[in-house]
């Protein structure tokens, strides 16, 4: 099976709102606190894993960045999961 190419998103401000930006530029939505999108780009990265978060300060520098990896041994589509809350 073939390696889908990590996917890179930045939380960063435009002088009044926060957006979240997939590689390239291209704005995927746009929040009006930094927490708000930090938690949407969370959701967003985890759910397109392989990818790769960098989380800005309001200068423009990074703050942090995480990365999310592909699960290796996904559950068995039959399988029960668990929700977590």
């Amino acid at each position: 099976m073939a390696k889908r190419a990590r996917v890179v998103y930045d939380v960063a401000s435009d002088g009044r709102r926060w957006k979240i930006t997939a590689e390239g530029g291209a704005v995927r939505s746009l929040h009006s606190t930094k927490d708000q999108a930090v938690n949407t780009a969370l959701k967003v990265a985890k759910q397109n894993a392989p990818s790769q978060l960098r989380i800005h300060k309001l200068d423009g520098s990074i703050e942090s960045e995480r990365r999310y990896e592909e699960d290796r041994f996904p559950p068995h589509p039959g399988a029960r999961q668990s929700r977590e809350e």
